[in-house]
């Protein structure tokens, strides 16, 4: 389905030759605290806690060949523009995750191996439940009558005004589906990956996704790092390689039932996904 990451299981498996050496050398180094954003590690949602968990199987020394790594949230909730610019400028802030960008991958550097397959680049139409039938069938140059609800720091908005919609832009995220409930906008756009968790949230409101009608762009979910931290950047990249040859990522991933709700919908009979443009990415997957 959709987009496919390989892992290249022979260069693994040399890294792992090499690494094993490293472990025994790192094994006198003093520990090294890498600090995270802040992720309903105690929610007992596994939706909410996906990259905490997945970072952690990660940079587990039989994984990474990396020792004295020690992961740690960070307790204040911050925006994700405040998260990338302590990360890039080293203010206590080490691993973030997030999609890709043509800026974000200039300014840190990604680890380019797709946390969510490629789920979160499929998006759902959701508009009042009473016009549904509205947008029923509708093609690229129906929808782009209506004007689309969209955070205004989010690359979405900028990859739906590429594309020729109207985008109204808010600040907080909680008051998206109240103002598509009061019409502000004729629609959200939302990932395959985060819909079901959202829409379990919202049950009370007036909101549901239109059948089988999905748009489609690049839009990758990476770890990323800083530029400089080269050696970070390896211990998480072969440490997510040995995690997908092992079946522990899968593993996780299986364990979200908002991302198996999301696989589901896309291989429904009947679906029309519309294919847009995404001219603020960097081809997925290069390294």
């Amino acid at each position: 389905m959709h987009i496919f990451w390989q892992a290249n299981l022979f260069l693994l498996l040399g890294w792992l030759v090499l690494g094993s050496i490293a472990v025994q050398a790192n094994q006198s180094q003093p520990v090294r605290t890498l600090y995270m954003p802040k992720s309903h590690s105690n929610s007992g949602n596994p939706f909410r806690t996906f990259y905490w968990d997945l970072a952690n199987i990660a940079l587990h020394p039989a994984r990474s060949q990396c020792t004295n790594l020690e992961l740690k949230e960070k307790q204040e909730w911050l925006s994700y523009e405040r998260l990338r610019l302590q990360l890039k400028e080293n203010k206590k802030m080490d691993i973030i995750w997030g999609v890709s960008s043509y800026v974000r991958e200039t300014e840190l550097q990604p680890i380019k191996i797709d946390l969510l397959k490629g789920l979160n680049g499929y998006r759902a139409i959701v508009v009042k439940k009473s016009r549904i039938e509205e947008f029923q069938n509708s093609n690229l140059t129906a929808l782009q009558k209506y004007s689309v609800g969209s955070a205004y720091h989010w690359i979405d908005s900028k990859v739906l005004a590429a594309n020729g919609f109207k985008v109204i832009t808010f600040s907080d995220f909680n008051t998206m589906y109240p103002m598509l409930e009061h019409g502000r906008f004729g629609f959200a756009s939302r990932g395959l990956d985060q819909l079901w968790d959202e829409l379990s949230q919202a049950a009370d409101q007036d909101i549901a996704p239109v059948p089988n009608l999905y748009f489609h762009y690049e839009l990758p979910v990476y770890f990323f790092v800083r530029n400089d931290d080269k050696k970070l950047a390896a211990c998480v990249r072969t440490g997510l390689l040995a995690a997908i040859a092992d079946g522990s990522y899968q593993k996780l991933y299986d364990g979200v039932r908002s991302f198996k709700e999301g696989e589901k919908l896309l291989q429904q009979k009947g679906n029309t996904i519309i294919e847009l443009v995404n001219p603020f990415s960097i081809a997925p997957y290069a390294n």
